[in-house]
């Protein structure tokens, strides 16, 4: 990171932590570096089948309106891709209004 951190710096870049680790410095690490830097809130598809994805997908809606915003991340996978083309469209119609990555960074 502290390698990482001032190359992100000198570039106008943020970084995203996708804390896979409890153990992550990752933000913090940013942060003191001057780099503009967020966590995701949710993982969608650490576990991959529609059923749990869906279940993250819900939880992120869930933070994201008790909080006032959510990060979730994921991979191009099928199963994740289904889920999203089914559930974007309905909390688009509930009032979530989705935002770059960057719009989150602080």
């Amino acid at each position: 990171m502290g390698e990482l951190m001032p190359l992100l710096r000198e570039r106008k870049l943020f970084f995203v932590d996708s804390r896979t680790t409890a153990a992550t410095v990752a933000e913090i690490a940013a942060h003191s570096a001057g780099v503009p830097a967020t966590s995701r809130n949710v993982f969608l598809d650490d576990e991959r089948s529609v059923a749990a994805i869906q279940k993250q997908f819900v939880r992120a809606v869930r933070d994201a309106r008790e909080k006032g915003s959510a990060l979730a991340i994921g991979h191009p996978h099928p199963e994740t891709l289904q889920i999203l083309s089914e559930m974007l469209p309905e909390i688009e119609r509930q009032g979530i209004t989705l935002v770059f990555a960057s719009d989150l960074v602080r």
